[in-house]
This record gives structure tokens, sequence and C-alpha cells, in this order.
């Protein structure tokens, strides 16, 4: 008997090691409490490290072609978002993405060309969302002093949180799975790790940060992009930008701006979400006077400036509003012709995010000035959507 139960508790260590690496893929990434449960901690550290394990050898051969396959995966991506929208006269009204690849739908966001830059807002940007930017330990557009933080999560929470650099940010916002859940976040993180060395060997700090402009969202629903952001919440360009609201804008990137807060309790939220959103603003205007950007002066003024901005209270204009009355039948038009009614951004949009969208490119009297816009769909360049401003 004794031999018996010896030989079962060696034969039965191999089984339970494997079910430690194994079992934590069903329940690891569905919260269940946190805490330094010790099973809990070696499941999750096991799966994590076996996650690791499986994407190593695709990183590897990643890493070792990205000096001949950054250009084009980089420029692949960034062109295929590229389709315009113009009127009758040959003017550009927007853009908006198309799929990558034949086939596939497109990524639900438009992202509108940059105009210039606002002095600060870059700046701003890189102390509140990568603050190691720069270091010897932040290379590759990876910083790897965040790695032992995003292990720990894991470890204790069961998530992969934090940790990202802007490449990697805007890796997520091109595959535009900002909303991945349980194990695909894990994965999503190790395909950002992957993919963020080709974006940083593609891209200087001046071209990342117009993409950065071009793709980022700013609002929680509508058009992306720094310049179409300036003008629904400001009404200016973003050239124009003063500090506070520059420092608004960065702080965006994280808490975005609700723009879709039409019930009391929506109201609310919103709320709720510009106050959050306007302390992490003089956050980043506190690390800018420490980096040297601004003087204390400055920083107190645009501190004053940005207690009085309050979240703005949008009402589309009537002609807006008598312009969209087509776009259902626009969409039935295109669904007739089995083709997806998201390449056409007007054709779904809402009204405030239609007037973000249009007064960027043809300015704040476009209605008056504009009798028809004509919305061509790359995937069928013989097919065409209609309607008059009424």
């Amino acid at each position: 008997m004794a031999l018996t139960r010896i030989k079962f508790h060696v034969l039965a260590w191999p089984r339970r090691l494997v079910f430690a690496l194994t079992a934590p893929f069903v329940s690891l990434f569905h919260r269940r409490g946190s805490g330094w449960h010790p099973l809990r901690m070696v499941r999750r550290l096991g799966a994590f490290l076996l996650l690791a394990g499986l994407a190593e050898g695709a990183l590897s051969l990643w890493l070792f072609h990205v000096p001949f396959r950054t250009p084009l995966y980089v420029r692949y991506t960034h062109e295929r978002i590229r389709p315009m929208v113009l009127d009758t006269e040959g003017r550009l009204v927007g853009l908006w993405p198309v799929a990558r690849t034949p086939g596939r739908r497109p990524p639900p966001y438009l992202g509108a060309a940059p105009g210039p830059l606002p002095r600060y807002w870059w700046r701003l940007l890189v102390l509140l969302e990568d603050g190691n930017r720069g270091r010897w330990y932040h290379r590759f557009g990876i910083d790897f002093s965040q790695l032992p933080k995003i292990l720990v999560r894991l470890v204790r929470q069961g998530r992969v949180t934090g940790g990202s650099t802007l490449e990697m940010q805007l890796i997520k916002t091109l595959h535009a799975d900002t909303d991945a859940r349980g194990l695909f976040r894990v994965l999503r993180k190790l395909r950002d790790f992957a993919f963020a060395p080709a974006v940083w060997l593609a891209l200087d700090d001046a071209r990342l940060a117009r993409w950065v402009a071009a793709h980022f969202p700013f609002t929680t629903s509508g058009p992306h992009g720094l310049e179409t952001a300036s003008w629904l919440l400001f009404d200016r360009p973003a050239r124009d930008l003063d500090l506070a609201q520059q420092a608004l804008l960065a702080a965006a990137v994280k808490y975005r701006v609700d723009i879709n807060a039409y019930d009391p309790a929506g109201w609310r939220r919103a709320q709720a979400r510009w106050r959050r959103l306007r302390q992490r603003a003089r956050h980043g205007l506190l690390l800018l006077e420490r980096a040297g950007g601004i003087r204390p002066e400055q920083r107190i003024a645009a501190e004053r400036e940005l207690m009085s901005l309050q979240l703005p209270s949008l009402a589309p204009p009537p002609r807006i509003r008598s312009c969209l009355a087509h776009r259902d039948q626009a969409a039935q038009d295109l669904a007739a012709r089995k083709l997806d009614a998201r390449a056409v951004f007007l054709a779904r949009s809402e009204l405030l995010e239609a007037r973000a969208e249009l007064t960027p490119w043809l300015g704040r009297d476009w209605p008056s000035e504009v009798q028809r816009v004509v919305l061509t769909v790359p995937l069928e360049a013989n097919c065409q959507a209609k309607w008059a401003v009424q």
C-alpha cells in the first residue's frame, strides 16, 4: 500500500503541473476577486509563462524580419485608411476607412487628416501617456520598465492592463479592437508588443505625432482625430487651441469626452467624466511645467481657464438635420448593392458627428455652399450614393 501511494503521488506531480499551466485558460481572465491566493497566483503565472512561450517563436521571427517588413506593414496599414469623400465641386469633405484586405469589413471609425498641430499638445500627450519616452529603457516602441507591473497585475488581478506606449496604442487603434475581453486581451497585448518595433522604426516623433492626431479617438463615438474633436468641442481648428484646450485634448486620450449624453443619467455620467478629464489635464500642465515647457504663470493661467471650461451642450443646426434626412435611404441603396454600409461614414453618422466632420474641411458656412455630397464607395468605384442638402 505504501508503494502504491508513493507511485501515485510521483505520477500525479506531472499531471498537477500540467493542470497548473493549463487550467487558468478557463478561469484566469474572468475576474472572481483579487488577492494573493497562492494557487490562483501559480495558475495565473503559469498561464502567462505558457502564453509567452508560445508567442516567443512568432515574436522572434517577427523581430528578425522587422527591417524588411516594416515599410510594407506600416505603409499598407496607413494607406488603406485614406479614401476620400468629395462634394460635386471636387472639394474634400472627409475620409473614412476601408478593409485592409478584400472581403474584410472596414474598421468602424473615421480617420481625418490633421492640419497644423498645436504647440504644446504633443508634449502634453507624451508626458501623460508615455512619460518614459526617450529614456534608455524605452526602446523599440516598448517601455521595458512597465513589464514587471504588467506581470504583477496579471498575477494578482488576472488582467493585462497598462504599460502601452504611444506606438502600441496606435496599433490598437488601427486594428479597431479596443473592446477585447478575456484571453483576447492578452493576445492583443502580445500583438502590440510584436508590432511596436515596426512602428517605432518606420515613424519618427514628428510622423508619429501626425498619425496619432489623425487616428486617436478623443470622444466616445464619432470621428477620430484631433481636428474633428477640436471643432466639435471648441468650434475652432486645432492650430488655434490655447494651452488649456490642448491639455484637455491630451487628457481625452484616456478619458474620452462623452458626446452621447441625451438623458439625465447619461448627462451625469458625462459630467463626472468631464471632471476627471479636467483633473488629468491639470496634471499634464504640472508635468509640462516641471519639464520646463511652460512657465509657472502660464500654468496658473491655463488651470484657471481649464476650470472654466464646461462640457458643451451641442445642438445640430437644422440644415445638417435636413441634410442627413436621406441617410437611411442611402444606407438601403448601399445594402441593395451588397456593400458594407459602414464604408460610407455620413450614411451612418449621428448629426453631431456630421457637423464635426464637415466643418474642418468646408468651414462653418458649408450648408450654404454645398448642394450635393457625392460619396464614392471604394470597394466598387462605379457605385455612388448621392443626396441633396435641402
